[in-house]
């Protein structure tokens, strides 16, 4: 069924159509919010020399230089690897906890 934009007269639309159309334009909301997202949480690389340079403390398991966070974006990406790990039953919940908490302190700076 094709309709004809008139914007004089008003036209009655089949409920189906106006459902899919409702639902085509959820979608491409949806499409673009999560290509803004992927955008901005795009890390950095972190080369093997960038890696060395890092402070233990910069860690969020110092001791097995696991989930670096030398920025935000390592910061956020360290809490979500850290769930994952959970999950999975390869990661304590309180190891979990210590990265969450310095993730949290460096989440929570103001933007440079």
């Amino acid at each position: 069924m094709k309709l004809k934009h008139n914007p004089q007269r008003k036209q009655k639309i089949p409920l189906g159509v106006l459902s899919f159309e409702v639902s085509l334009a959820t979608f491409r909301l949806i499409f673009v919010l999560e290509l803004n997202y992927m955008e901005e949480t795009i890390m950095a690389k972190l080369t093997t020399a960038k890696r060395k340079k890092i402070p233990k403390n910069e860690y969020g398991e110092p001791a097995k230089k696991k989930y670096p966070m030398p920025d935000r974006k390592h910061a956020a990406n360290a809490k979500a690897r850290a769930s994952a790990m959970e999950k999975k039953g390869k990661l304590s919940a309180s190891a979990k906890a210590k990265i969450d908490a310095k993730a949290n302190k460096i989440l929570a700076k103001k933007k440079p």
